[in-house]
């Protein structure tokens, strides 16, 4: 059972033992999410940040708040401050795309995510480069990355396999590889049906 209240209680109890803590106002700015408050969380988030200004975790789950409600422009900002404190930071840049996708700016996200180099478990970056490749309707020479990864899957990735796997599936699709498609989909299946049973 979620009980937001009891957590915003305890919060509000701990702050006035640790009132130069960022840590508190964050987990209040996750609350108020969970719970719809968007207006309140950005509250909370600004507070943390004020205590904690190079804090990038912080700052990426600030954006990423403010692309759940679609105000890219903030969003782009706050990547920029995660820039600022982890320069060329893939999943940073990534993100950054991943808004150029959303407002159909398909060159800016092209340009961002061209000269990434994700590894395997890097798996929402690749998942932008694949989206990128299919917007561009050119999906082979992600089938051929993603075939490569998973031609000798590392078993420490568990659940990550899956997720490329089905996503290799989706790129057979568009290139009208609907057999190899239907493969990809059907291992996926038993590869996260795996991972979950072990997780």
């Amino acid at each position: 059972m979620k009980d937001y209240d009891a957590a915003v209680r305890y919060f509000g109890q701990a702050r006035q033992f640790l009132p130069n803590s960022s840590q508190i106002p964050e987990s209040l700015a996750y609350v108020a999410r969970r719970r719809g408050q968007w207006e309140q969380s950005e509250l909370y988030f600004n507070e943390a940040e004020r205590l904690d200004p190079r804090n990038a975790s912080l700052l990426t789950q600030h954006a990423q708040s403010y692309m759940i409600v679609r105000r890219f422009p903030e969003a782009l900002r706050k990547f920029d401050q995660v820039l600022d404190v982890i320069p060329d930071d893939v999943d940073t840049l990534a993100q950054q795309a991943g808004i150029g996708q959303a407002q159909g700016d398909l060159m800016r996200a092209g340009a961002l995510l061209a000269p990434l180099n994700p590894p395997a478990d890097d798996t929402g970056a690749l998942e932008k480069q694949l989206y990128q490749a299919i917007l561009e309707r050119r999906p082979a020479e992600m089938i051929a990355r993603l075939s490569e990864i998973l031609a000798n899957p590392d078993p420490a990735l568990g659940y990550n396999n899956g997720e490329l796997r089905f996503r290799l599936g989706w790129a057979q699709q568009v290139a009208g590889d609907h057999t190899s498609a239907q493969e990809s989909w059907h291992q996926a299946r038993i590869e996260l049906e795996v991972s979950e049973g072990t997780a």
